[in-house]
């Protein structure tokens, strides 16, 4: 019993930890005509783009890349994940005319509400598309413009929890809290 107890507790951690994939999701392979998006510089060196809780809407988050979510950006400038492949061909959401519908998504959304004393705004996961800016990819890096004017559209800020936030101030920390990071895509097969 010892033993079994002790077994259980270990992977548990290991769980908690992030250090095995969860069982939902698309997986740990990239799926064709999706794009890994991480950080490149420390303190968040490979920290994946993410929501948490993982595939479900909630704040957008840099995290381990065993959780990696799979991302694109449409014409009309949303960031998407997909979440969950489907086979069905008659999906009811209402997403985007070029996003496949035969999967399921979440949309990278930007709250209108500054934080961080004015200088930045939450970015979160949410089942409907984004009403505030549009995303882009500038050679690998992704960034973001919107009625907010900012001297770097490519200037983000990781802050407590590893939240994802967009950096209004350009590439200067408005709080000692938050690390700058300018995020990018990466077409890998794999996570690295």
């Amino acid at each position: 019993m010892v033993h079994f107890l002790a077994a259980t507790l270990a992977i548990l951690a290991i769980l908690q930890l992030g250090l095995v994939a969860a069982a939902d999701g698309p997986g740990l392979k990239r799926t064709k005509g999706y794009y890994w998006v991480r950080a490149v510089t420390a303190p968040n060196f490979h920290k994946y783009l993410q929501s948490s809780p993982l595939y479900s809407p909630g704040p957008a988050i840099l995290g381990n890349r065993t959780a990696a979510g799979q991302f694109n950006i449409d014409s009309s400038g949303q960031l998407y994940q997909l979440v969950v492949r489907t086979d069905s061909k008659d999906s009811k959401e209402k997403i985007p005319q070029d996003i496949p519908k035969d999967n399921r998504h979440l949309f990278l959304t930007v709250s209108s509400e500054k934080t961080h004393g004015g200088k930045t705004l939450a970015t979160s996961l949410s089942e409907t598309p984004n009403k505030f800016g549009k995303f882009a990819f500038q050679g690998d890096t992704l960034t973001w413009s919107g009625p907010e004017k900012r001297p770097q559209e490519n200037a983000w800020l990781v802050c407590a929890g590893q939240r994802l936030f967009i950096n209004l101030s350009g590439f200067k920390s408005p709080t000692s809290e938050c690390a700058e990071q300018t995020i990018h895509y990466f077409n890998g097969e794999h996570v690295d």
